[in-house]
């Protein structure tokens, strides 16, 4: 994927950097994650003149971390023993972020270049326990935004009502991303309809402007089509 730019990320502790001068309070995020560990005593044996003392809070340096990145629709997050890092939005991606191949890498973000003699030997990445799953989940779907135990005209006009924004059910979101767009109407098109039968009542025909509604939102959704959501998923156990 590279290297996201600011304006597709938004980082959990509102920052990138474990760097404590920033003096703003939010390296402690990393810091709380990842705390000092120090060097293994079998390192210091081997590189004794400096590989000592132990690693700098908010670094993942000399221990075991289960790093998973999880894509579920056009988000994509990363996490590290559990806690999230970083969510990156892949639907204004030049490139396409589709394929089959995974790609592991080990890369230093700083500037500077290291200046100890042993530092080709001990800068490594190990990586073990890969599992990758891509998950066919069905979010829970539901189009009737009022609750009234059918689907309808009044269901049609919430979820227009909410179109383009944040939301829920009773605004209109029907497959529970907390967003109301054109796959919430997808689902409506698809539910369209009574729900639990009542019990009989004197029939009575429908108005014409009912009929008219109907056909409005089903001319609507013509024009729009819900692709499969999947979850891809991939999980490794890494030691630095």
């Amino acid at each position: 994927m590279g290297q996201p730019i600011d304006s597709h990320a938004t980082h959990a502790a509102g920052t990138r950097s474990n760097n404590p001068a920033t003096g703003v309070g939010l390296e402690v995020y990393y810091q709380t994650a990842f705390p000092s560990v120090a060097v293994p005593a079998a390192q210091t044996a081997l590189f004794p003149e400096t590989q000592h003392g132990s690693t700098v809070a908010g670094s993942s340096g000399f221990a075991w971390h289960e790093v998973e990145i999880a894509r579920v629709g056009e988000s994509v997050t990363w996490t590290v023993d559990g806690t999230l890092l970083i969510t990156i939005d892949t639907t204004n991606y030049v490139g396409a972020t589709g394929g089959t191949n995974i790609l592991f890498g080990h890369s230093d973000i700083n500037s500077s270049v290291s200046l100890d003699p042993y530092y080709q030997q001990v800068a490594f990445t190990l990586i073990d326990n890969i599992v990758v799953e891509q998950l066919g989940v069905t979010p829970t779907e539901d189009a009737d935004f009022d609750g009234d135990g059918d689907v309808d005209g009044a269901d049609f006009l919430t979820w227009q009502r909410g179109l383009g924004m944040a939301g829920d059910l009773a605004d209109g979101d029907a497959d529970g991303d907390m967003f109301v767009d054109g796959d919430d109407l997808a689902i409506w098109r698809a539910q369209f309809g009574p729900g639990t039968p009542a019990a009989p009542t004197a029939s009575a025909v429908p108005e014409p402007s009912t009929w008219a509604l109907a056909a409005l939102a089903c001319a609507a959704c013509l024009a729009l089509a819900a692709p499969p959501r999947r979850i891809a998923c991939a999980r490794a156990r890494v030691g630095t």
